[in-house]
């Protein structure tokens, strides 16, 4: 329905038309509708728009209706380099006072982010038969993702198992759009000056359980859900500056 939108947008404002024949789409037409949607969103956004209308013209060629596919560009994601919270920031979120309800539920959901690194929609989905207690009554998540399908294997500290019991074992739910947008207004709230999403609380985790927790790739991949390290290390795999220099000050305290 979104690339519905805009592609009805793209034909009306660009071609000056109310509809057109899949039959008349041309490859400069494609490259036109690209730069259309380059104006409203970021280049990864409008690459993957486009795969969606590349795939629907696929379709189009398979059922008959084209006899050749018009979509000879090539699409290419640009890399994104996402900078995770520092503890500091973290405690920042954690510890402000916030009277606002619904701001309040969207902080806990975001910690709670932080210190398992869920995605935000296992996040959602998390279900009570999720929770498991080890012999030693350490509560765990154990969660297949639904991205992946792989079993994410993740330790409950003390911090997340407080929201837990603050939401009777129930975490509020909330859709994506809303979700990222009170993000923002929690982050003037407590004067945070990156950019907060879903997806950064994961990459917090990664890069704490690497720096700070002295896990490993794969014990990393392990909690995260990934089907292996490599994932791990390609996406999350961030080094920071403080780590470096105390592992300089070991070599030069060798």
């Amino acid at each position: 329905e979104n690339l519905k939108r805009h592609v009805s947008n793209f034909i009306k404002q660009e071609l000056h038309k109310d509809d057109i024949l899949v039959q008349d789409i041309t490859p400069n037409m494609v490259e036109n509708l690209f730069v259309f949607l380059m104006k409203s969103m970021t280049h990864n956004t409008a690459v993957h728009r486009m795969k969606l209308v590349k795939k629907i013209l696929r379709l189009a060629v398979d059922e008959g209706y084209i006899k050749v596919l018009p979509f000879k560009m090539t699409l290419k994601q640009e890399k994104v380099e996402v900078i995770p919270l520092t503890l500091d920031e973290v405690n920042t979120i954690k510890n402000k006072e916030i009277t606002i309800p619904r701001l309040s539920k969207i902080r806990d959901l975001f910690i709670f982010e932080c210190f398992t690194g869920l995605a935000f929609s296992d996040l959602m989905s998390l279900e009570k038969k999720d929770f498991i207690t080890d012999e030693n009554g350490n509560l765990w998540i154990l969660k297949k993702r639904h991205k992946t399908n792989v079993v994410a294997t993740i330790p409950i500290l003390s911090i997340p198992k407080e929201i837990l019991d603050k939401y009777n074992g129930v975490l509020p739910k909330i859709s994506n759009v809303k979700y990222n947008a009170y993000l923002k207004e929690l982050q003037d709230i407590c004067g945070i000056s990156k950019n907060l999403h879903s997806h950064l609380a994961r990459h917090t985790m990664a890069t704490y359980l690497l720096n700070n927790a002295g896990f490993d790739m794969v014990l990393v991949a392990k909690v995260l859900g990934h089907a292996n390290s490599r994932i791990t290390e390609s996406v999350y795999a961030k080094v920071l500056p403080s780590t470096i220099c105390e592992k300089l000050k070991n070599i030069e305290g060798a």
